[in-house]
């Protein structure tokens, strides 16, 4: 099962929470975790994800194995974020939902294929 995390800081809780809840109600088969800009290393211990979308960019954590996927999602949007995709990076100018579950179903794939690379 896909495992992923949404984490921003605590005064966005409630964007953190609708996005979160967005993707279980579209995605309804993935372990989807909102947690706060603060406990990310914690959870990124703890919960393993495969994919995790956050206000910050991954280079500001270190993961002991990686993520298949990281997408930052800045709470400013017209600011430039990254998408990490199996150790590719590409930017993203407000990347809308429909975007963030590409990611997801593409990482969804390949997680069951076996054919995951985590290098975010």
């Amino acid at each position: 099962m896909l495992r992923v995390v949404v984490a921003y800081e605590d005064s966005y809780r409630f964007y953190r929470h609708v996005l979160a809840k967005a993707i279980e109600d579209l995605r309804p088969h993935l372990q989807v975790s909102s947690v706060a800009l603060e406990a990310v290393e914690a959870t990124l211990e703890r919960f393993d994800p495969h994919v995790v979308v956050c206000s910050r960019p991954n280079t500001e954590y270190m993961t002991s194995g990686g993520v298949g996927a990281w997408v930052e999602l800045p709470v400013e949007p017209t600011q430039p974020g990254e998408i990490c995709h199996e150790g590719e990076y590409e930017e993203a100018v407000n990347p809308d939902l429909m975007k963030v579950l590409s990611v997801l179903d593409e990482i969804e794939a390949k997680l069951r294929r076996g054919t995951l690379v985590e290098d975010c």
